[in-house]
C-alpha cells in the first residue's frame, strides 16, 4: 500500500479539493488506483461555520470525483494557526493502474495541462484590489473563477498517455513546472534539455504574473502532468485524438545536467524553494 499527503491553506472553499487532488495526482502519477483518504480540516477561531462547512464539501467532492470514499474529521486548529487548512491523505495499491516506466536517455518529455494556472486563479482573488487597477472587473471574474474538478485531475490524461506509449509520470502541483522538472530529474537520475517556449502557459497567467512580478513556471499546476515517451510527437497526436492536448517540450539525457534552452539562450535549472524555506 502506498500513501501520499499535501496539506492546503487559504480562505476560500477550493483548498479542500485541491489538497485532495495533490495527494491523489502523486499516486496516479506512480501508476497507483487510489482506494481511500484520511481528510482534516483545521479551522481558526474566526473561520466562519459556512466556510469549514464549504471547505469540507470541497473536498468530499474532489474525493468523489477521485472515485473514493473519505473519512472526514473536523477540529479546531493550534491557536497560531493563521488560515484553514486541509490535510489531505490518500492511499493506493502500486501498479494497479499500469506499470510505470523508469525514463530513458533520449526519450522525449511532454506536458499536459497549463504551467501555473491554478496559482494564477488564487493570485486574482488574493490581489483583487491591485489588480482592478490594471485590468477590467470581468476579466478578473473570469481568472479567478473556481477551478473545476475536472481541471484539477490528471487521471484521464495518465491512463491515456500510458495507453498511448508514454512510460513514467510527474504529477505537477506547488512549485510549478520548475519544481516539477527538476524534481523529476532528481527521482530518474537524469539530466533534460526543456525548451521554455514550448511549455504550455495562457496568456492570462503571464500577464497576472506580470503585474504582480510572479514566475509563472514556479506557481501552482494542478491537473499538470509531465511524461516522457519514446517518440514524443507520436504520443502528443494519439492524445490530441483523445482531446488531450501534450506539448513536446524537451527531451531527457544521459548526463545530470538540466537546461532551459530558449532560442539561441541557455541555462542551468536550480532546485526550486519555496518563500517560506
Amino acid at each position: 500500500m502506498l500513501s501520499a499527503a499535501a496539506a492546503e491553506s487559504g480562505t476560500w472553499p477550493e483548498i479542500g479539493a485541491c489538497a485532495v487532488f495533490r495527494s491523489v495526482n502523486r499516486l496516479i502519477a506512480g501508476g497507483a488506483a487510489v482506494s481511500g483518504a484520511f481528510i482534516q480540516v483545521q479551522t481558526t477561531a474566526d473561520t466562519s461555520p459556512a466556510l469549514a462547512d464549504a471547505i469540507s464539501s470541497s473536498a468530499a467532492q474532489a474525493c468523489q470525483t477521485a472515485g473514493i470514499r473519505p473519512a472526514i474529521a473536523r477540529a479546531d486548529g493550534p491557536a497560531d494557526l493563521k488560515e484553514p487548512t486541509v490535510t489531505a491523505t490518500v492511499f493506493g495499491q502500486p501498479g494497479s493502474l499500469f506499470a510505470a516506466q523508469p525514463p530513458q536517455p533520449g526519450q522525449d518529455l511532454l506536458m499536459t495541462g497549463f504551467a501555473g494556472l491554478t496559482g494564477a486563479s488564487r493570485l486574482a482573488r488574493e490581489h483583487r484590489a491591485e489588480l482592478e487597477k490594471r485590468f477590467a472587473p470581468s476579466y478578473l471574474d473570469e481568472i479567478a473563477r473556481a477551478p473545476e474538478l475536472r481541471e484539477l485531475q490528471i487521471y484521464d490524461a495518465v491512463l491515456a498517455a500510458a495507453s498511448a506509449g508514454a512510460g513514467a509520470f510527474y504529477a505537477l502541483d506547488d512549485g510549478g513546472v520548475n519544481a516539477g522538472l527538476w524534481n523529476f530529474g532528481e527521482e530518474c537520475g537524469l539530466g533534460m534539455r526543456v525548451r521554455l517556449r514550448e511549455i504550455p502557459v495562457t496568456q492570462v497567467t503571464i500577464e497576472i504574473c506580470n503585474e504582480l512580478d510572479e514566475n509563472p513556471y514556479e506557481l501552482l499546476s494542478l491537473g499538470a502532468v509531465l511524461m516522457t515517451a519514446g517518440n514524443g510527437r507520436e504520443t502528443a497526436d494519439r492524445l490530441a485524438e483523445q482531446g488531450i492536448e501534450a506539448a513536446v517540450i524537451g527531451y531527457m539525457t544521459g548526463d545530470h545536467d538540466r537546461i532551459f534552452q530558449n532560442g539561441d539562450n541557455s541555462r542551468y535549472m536550480v532546485p526550486y524553494k519555496a518563500d517560506n524555506e
